[in-house]
């Protein structure tokens, strides 16, 4: 039955700063200092702040919030030049820590005019989609219409307070676009219908309002359903961290310090209730587009990328193919956008054809192919057979990337001596090791014919040792998780740290023990001269088992 109704409101934390400005307000408010190129010492951060790393693309930049809009406005081929001021209003961090649903960002024109807006949503699985709006009118009634066919509640006390305020008495300029949804935000939805905005100019008029938001967002099903309605909007005028005094700022923290860590526990509630109670139909998450932003790395997966970036190098420049390509990593670093081209005069590439685009759009992808022991069969499937629900990559031309990899690739076995007589004995066994979790994986224990992947090759043979050593503790670390924790290597990394903690304990013991080795008992027993061994050795294992891998 449709619709299933469920109403929630809380109150809500959001601080607006004009883009360009970095530096702090007292120690209520900073922006931009973390990504500041301080030479001496940096100041320290306020207790609420905004940094450019929490915002559109993945890592920070040297240019704040400001070198980050830049660049997001060229990807969307807009002149940064026609949107001479910004504001972005978002949830601050608070003490490091920040969980931020949706920001808004408003793009004024030199006349101080509201001409686009950025929508930056993340989701509860650290992914992100920025949608980029420009104002287009439309009939602001169906905010209204949809007000009454689903019947959403609200705070009566707020939405009271909302209409009195003074700011709100004023006609502001409303903003409103459309756009279809193509980013997962909630189970309870699929990743199909379309979103309306209907946003107030907070700053209107010339950039000196009180900040007054009210920006509502509806949700419309691929069958024209009207499915959600969420808004936000200021219950009182803003506050200027400015003049807060020594008493207000306790206050202010006070009655706002908080609000940030329970964002997620509210939202998780308020998901238990659609699920048990209204019985609502669970979507699984599906990985994201090319259009957005997937989740952040771990440690594995960083270092399988960095050497999966030579080694693509490596094969374009020594391909015979006639084209380029663009390479656009899902794990931010030194390289955010690269172009490789054959090498050598005789590789002609055709004229006027754009390089090959290949976006790997979440980390994930580096994990497969760490697992994988062939890039072309790891590629193949999604290309042959393209399911956007489970894609972990982007290509413009399916066929010309995987020629890249079809080509005979020469493997070491990973008995051969040839492949790691190369290496010092400690190596030598770490990389055995890497070979028969591999073997084992593929159940070619007893098999003469496995081959070691041509990315281990790879990297048994590169030039920058630390990226092969991180490479290799990765994969290891990968298949190990495989065979023993559920393909979990959060599990591997639980396990060790509580082994390390144990070790730790016998150290602490045997301390103990040296002092009273008998306490008034004698000679002490076996156990007891096993544990004082056990401990005196204890930091030598922990030292082992970081070498190990």
């Amino acid at each position: 039955m449709f619709p299933k109704k469920h109403s929630f409101s809380y109150s809500y934390l959001f601080v607006g700063i004009p883009i360009g400005w970095r530096g702090s307000v007292g120690d209520v408010l900073s922006a931009d200092l973390e990504s500041l190129p301080w030479r001496g010492r940096k100041p320290k951060t306020a207790w609420f702040s905004v940094e450019s790393a929490d915002h559109l693309s993945r890592g920070d930049n040297v240019n704040g919030l400001q070198g980050k809009l830049d660049a997001y406005l060229e990807s969307e081929n807009e002149n940064p030049e026609d949107y001479a001021h910004a504001y972005l209003i978002t949830a601050p961090r608070f003490l490091g820590y920040a969980f931020n649903p949706v920001s808004f960002w408003y793009l004024y024109n030199e006349c101080k005019d509201l001409t686009a807006m950025i929508l930056e949503v993340n989701n509860t699985f650290d992914e992100r989609r920025m949608y980029f709006l420009k104002d287009t009118p439309m009939d602001i009634s169906v905010f209204e219409t949809e007000n009454a066919d689903i019947e959403v509640k609200t705070l009566e006390n707020d939405v009271e307070k909302s209409e009195q305020s003074p700011s709100n008495k004023q006609a502001p300029n409303k903003f409103t676009a459309s756009w279809p949804k193509d980013f997962h935000v909630s189970p309870f939805n699929s990743r199909k219908g379309a979103y309306s905005l209907s946003a107030n100019d907070p700053f209107s008029p010339n950039l000196l309002g009180k900040g007054h938001v009210n920006n509502s967002i509806v949700l419309k099903s691929s069958k024209e359903h009207f499915k959600l309605n969420a808004r936000v909007f200021s219950t009182s005028d803003s506050v200027d961290p400015f003049w807060f005094n020594d008493w207000d700022t306790c206050k202010f923290l006070a009655s706002w310090w908080w609000v940030g860590f329970v964002t997620f526990p509210r939202i998780a509630r308020e998901a238990a209730k659609l699920f048990f109670r209204r019985k609502l139909h669970v979507w699984y998450r599906p990985e994201v587009l090319k259009d957005s932003v997937g989740r952040t790395e771990t440690e594995d997966e960083r270092a399988t990328a960095m050497l999966f970036r030579d080694f693509l190098k490596s094969r374009v420049e020594s391909s015979n193919l006639p084209y380029a390509l663009k390479y656009i990593p899902a794990v931010p670093g030194e390289h955010h956008e690269e172009i490789f081209k054959p090498r050598g005069p005789e590789h002609k590439l055709v004229p006027c054809q754009d390089p090959i685009t290949f976006k790997p759009t979440t980390p994930l992808f580096y994990s497969n192919i760490a697992r994988s022991e062939n890039v072309y069969e790891c590629l193949a499937p999604e290309i042959q057979r393209p399911d956007p629900q489970a894609s972990t990559f982007y290509t413009s031309h399916g066929p010309s990337l995987l020629a890249l990899f079809e080509e005979p690739q020469r493997a070491t076995k990973p008995r051969s001596s040839r492949s790691v007589s190369h290496l010092p004995r400690l190596d030598r066994l770490r990389w055995q090791l890497v070979f028969w979790l591999r073997r084992l994986r593929s159940r070619k224990i007893r098999s003469s014919s496995f081959v070691a992947p041509v990315l281990d090759s790879f990297a048994l043979h590169s030039s920058d040792v630390i990226k092969a050593c991180a490479y290799r503790r990765a994969v290891l670390k990968l298949l190990a998780s495989d065979l023993l924790a559920f393909g979990v290597p959060g599990v591997l990394d639980l396990f060790f740290a509580s082994v390390r903690i144990w070790l730790c304990w016998l150290c602490v013991q045997t301390s103990v023990g040296l002092i009273e080795p008998t306490k008034g008992q004698g000679r002490p027993t076996m156990p007891e001269s096993g544990k004082l061994i056990l401990g005196c050795v204890g930091i030598h294992l922990w030292w082992a088992l970081g070498r190990l891998f």
